[in-house]
C-alpha cells in the first residue's frame, strides 16, 4: 500500500507541473497571435469586412487550440479527486470548456462561409 501512496503523490505532483506547463505554453501561444491578429487587422483593414472575417477566423482558431490544450489538463486532473464536490467542480468546468469549444467553433465556420460568401 505504500508503494500505491507514494506513486499517487508523484503523479499528484507531476499533473501539477504539466499543469503550469500547458498554461505557460497556452500563454506562449495566444499573447503573440493576439499582437499578429492586432497588426494583420491594423494593416489589412482597407479591406473592411473580409479583414473582420478573417481576424475573427484566425483569433478563433487560436482560441479553440488553446482550449484544447486547458482540456487536456482537466482530464487529467480527474484521476487524483478524493470527493464529489471536487468532481462536482471538474465536470463543470469540463462541460464549460466543451461549450465554448463547440460554440467557437460554430463561429469560426460561420465566418469562413460568410467569407466564401463575399468573395
Amino acid at each position: 500500500m505504500d508503494i500505491i501512496n507514494n506513486f499517487k503523490k508523484v503523479l499528484k505532483i507531476d499533473i501539477a507541473f504539466i499543469e503550469l506547463f500547458v498554461y505557460f505554453i497556452s500563454s506562449l501561444i495566444i499573447f503573440p497571435a493576439i499582437l499578429y491578429v492586432i497588426y494583420y487587422y491594423l494593416r489589412y483593414m482597407s479591406k473592411g469586412i473580409i479583414t473582420t472575417l478573417e481576424v475573427k477566423i484566425k483569433i478563433g482558431n487560436i482560441i479553440s487550440l488553446v482550449l484544447s490544450f486547458i482540456l487536456s489538463v482537466e482530464i487529467l486532473k480527474t484521476y487524483y479527486i478524493k470527493s464529489y464536490k471536487q468532481l462536482i467542480i471538474i465536470t463543470t468546468l469540463l462541460i464549460l470548456k466543451l461549450l465554448i469549444n463547440y460554440f467557437l467553433t460554430h463561429e469560426i465556420e460561420n465566418a469562413q462561409k460568410q467569407k466564401e460568401r463575399i468573395h
